[in-house]
């Protein structure tokens, strides 16, 4: 199956070997991850020296710049927020330090992502950031918990998929996808599965709907509601039978035992930062300390969802050293108040607005479906920290640039057949789309 090429596209100028050696190595050390000092990563100390080439591109992907900005008023927000908390609050410089760096591990890793875009195939971006994100998953120690769950599986799923989108064959990506999921739910990651599975569903839409009957934004928007619905539904079936392992079928029988859902049976820190939120909207800024009073507000909204937080975990892992609510939208919100609610729902925005127009068209590759669903996941489940990156390359690969920049539809156009060469006299018009 192919797809044809966007309207305009142009091939880029084709990079020096330096500039090409050079992007290759940032968007490794991005995937790598590799911390040099408290959060601060190897590739923002890299970025930083070549603030000049990536800066200079920005303007030609429309957010990316009102990314940066909002990142820039988080961090003077969290800062203002530490400096007001000090009357109730204990503070630590340290703390405010590496989440301020964390912040710029966002800012810089995105921009030399997006600066490797101009310079290289996507499809080349995503392999080698997968591989970056390997060898970072190698030196990580964690292999006496889950060796696939914690170790391999997102780095090998970022780099199968990225192969697959290079090589341009539809089947090829729908099949690594289901492989890849069914590997991730044996070993225990139900959200992963669950990714993957919708991720090969609609990449299979796109191969089985005409481009001729695109239609609207709206319907895209409708089908990835009906598919998010069936694959929950069937999804938590299967676990709840056994299908996918006992460890799954027991904790989930668990969490809806104790909050009637998955969902908030898996992640009642929602039922803390929605307390937390309701008690103090504004925020409590990069490096203040959890109070007493405000762990009592958190336990009282975890056990509003039926979770028992006396157990240790809220004092020791979520307020021992600050404020860790398992979601990007909680603790941006925590450590930069209301102008890191309004950063997340930028790249929210952007993200999976540029999604969509690629699904629209049909040329959305399983690796970027599968990003920009995880976005989503991560903004609401998973911490800071650890989602950096990933969001990182999802704007990196999902912002597009702007019209008439020559690269972007290049980026994102599968392998096409070879035109048929024109018998002398032949009309030349392209033919219609099918």
């Amino acid at each position: 199956m192919t797809t044809q090429r966007w309207a305009g596209s142009t091939s880029p100028p084709r990079p020096d070997v330096v500039t090409l050696a050079v992007a290759g190595a940032c968007v490794l050390l991005v995937g790598l991850d590799r911390g040099v000092y408290l959060t601060l990563s190897a590739a923002t100390v890299v970025g930083a020296l070549l603030a000049p080439v990536w800066l200079s591109k920005l303007s030609r992907f429309p957010g990316a710049r009102l990314v940066v900005a909002l990142a820039l008023l988080s961090a003077a927000s969290g800062v203002v927020l530490m400096w007001f908390a000090v009357d109730d609050h204990h503070t630590s410089d340290r703390l405010a330090a590496a989440t301020l760096m964390a912040l710029a591990n966002l800012v810089v890793g995105t921009g030399l992502l997006l600066w490797a875009r101009t310079v290289m195939p996507a499809p080349a971006v995503g392999a080698l950031f997968g591989v970056g994100m390997l060898g970072g998953a190698l030196s990580s120690g964690r292999f006496d918990e889950n060796v696939w769950r914690f170790g391999f599986s997102v780095p090998v799923t970022i780099t199968a998929l990225a192969l697959a989108w290079a090589w341009g064959r539809r089947w090829l990506e729908i099949t690594l996808t289901l492989v890849l999921g069914v590997a991730s739910a044996l070993a225990g990651g139900r959200s992963t599965f669950a990714m993957l599975v919708l991720a090969a569903a609609f990449t299979a839409w796109q191969a089985i709907s005409p481009r001729s009957r695109a239609g609207s934004r709206a319907r895209v928007v409708v089908v990835a509601a009906v598919l998010v619905f069936g694959i929950y539904q069937v999804g938590q079936g299967l676990i709840l039978d056994g299908y996918l392992g006992e460890s799954a079928q027991e904790r989930s029988q668990v969490q809806i035992a104790a909050t009637g859902n998955i969902l908030l049976g898996s992640r009642p820190e929602m039922g803390a930062t929605a307390a937390l939120f309701l008690e103090r909207p504004w925020g409590f800024g990069a490096g203040t300390l959890a109070g007493v009073a405000d762990v009592g507000v958190a336990k009282q909204g975890m056990a509003t969802l039926g979770y028992d937080p006396d157990n240790g975990y809220v004092e020791r892992y979520m307020f021992g050293q600050g404020f860790v609510l398992h979601s990007v939208l909680g603790d941006t919100w925590a450590a930069f108040g209301l102008a890191g609610i309004a950063l997340v729902v930028a790249v929210i925005w952007w993200s999976v607005g540029s999604l969509v127009t690629l699904v629209q068209a049909r040329v959305a590759s399983a690796l970027v479906l599968f990003l920009g669903v995880r976005l989503l996941w991560n903004a609401f489940f998973s911490p800071l920290y650890s989602s950096t990156p990933l969001i990182a390359l999802t704007l990196g690969l999902l912002l597009q640039e702007r019209a008439g920049s020559g690269t972007a539809p290049p980026a994102y156009r599968r392998r096409s057949a070879p035109e048929p060469v024109a018998a002398p006299g032949t009309p030349t018009e392209a033919p219609a789309s099918s």
